[in-house]
């Protein structure tokens, strides 16, 4: 909520501004569509629930009596999660190609791509890390995320101010102000098993959080269009504030905002 107030807020202040321009062909709607990109924030992650840990003895292990299988909850750890790009596919819709509204797609964190070592947290029936002939390790990791979800986006922009024209086309710039909220965000999920002969079984898959990434970001769009302005390809470049919002039954351990460059690619045609 105080992300969109902040947008809002910072939005009006835009539209404040003078933003018409002399000599333009008028275009009521533009249909649009941008790929853009922001790096996550670096984050740790502990207090794993103990149904994740809870790993009972394997099914064909039934020479392993007691040891450590007795307690059969394995120890909590911390895993590390580093910095990743994350991409935003935007359709939007705007007036006058000032004011946009649409939805954003945005490609889910590969998680175990993102851990860095150690990835998992294992132990034998001793107790101990070591594996080898004659021992059967119950093991948690962070687990695979995919997907693609959903988030509103918003922007405000100036008209384009020429650069360069001839009979055949047009290059210009634009200031503007865009914004994403994302409805929802990467699961963090857990997955528990064995490692036996060399080879992993997973026993479960639990999704412990989640982690949803908005941003607001202010830079410059560079324009090429055809000398009617309907149809169009733009670079967007610019600095942004993100911010993390990070949920579940697990302990996060990181910054809730991060300020970097973004930069994008667009298409839009408009009539």
């Amino acid at each position: 909520m105080k992300f969109l107030m902040v947008l809002s807020v910072l939005l009006f202040a835009f539209i404040a501004f003078p933003l018409k321009a002399s000599g333009q062909t008028t275009r009521h709607i533009t249909i649009g569509y941008k790929i853009t990109g922001i790096n996550s924030s670096g984050y740790s992650v502990s207090g794993f629930p103990a149904s994740t840990r809870a790993i009972p003895r394997h099914p064909d292990d039934t020479w392993i009596k007691d040891l450590f299988y007795a307690n059969n909850v394995l120890a909590d750890t911390s895993f590390n999660i580093g910095s990743q790009e994350i991409r935003y596919s935007v359709v939007y819709v705007s007036l006058y190609d000032i004011f946009s509204v649409g939805f954003s797609l945005v490609n889910q964190l590969e998680i175990n791509k993102a851990v860095d070592p150690p990835y998992r947290f294992d132990q034998n029936q001793f107790g101990n890390h070591i594996r080898g002939y004659g021992n059967s390790l119950r093991y948690y990791e962070m687990a695979v995320g995919h997907g693609v979800h959903f988030g509103l986006y918003a922007s405000l922009g100036s008209p384009i101010i020429k650069i360069y024209k001839n009979q055949e086309m047009l290059i210009g710039f634009r200031p503007f102000i865009e914004g994403v909220y994302q409805l929802r965000g990467s699961k963090t999920q857990v997955t528990s098993g064995w490692d036996r002969f060399d080879e992993d079984e997973a026993w479960q898959t639990k999704t412990v959080g989640e982690v949803r990434q908005h941003y607001l970001n202010l830079g410059l769009e560079f324009h090429l269009m055809n000398i009617d302005r309907s149809v169009g390809i733009y670079l967007s470049t610019g600095y942004a504030q993100s911010f993390v919002i990070r949920e579940g039954s697990i302990l996060y351990d990181g910054p809730s905002k991060r300020a970097d460059f973004m930069i994008g690619v667009g298409i839009k045609y408009s009539f």
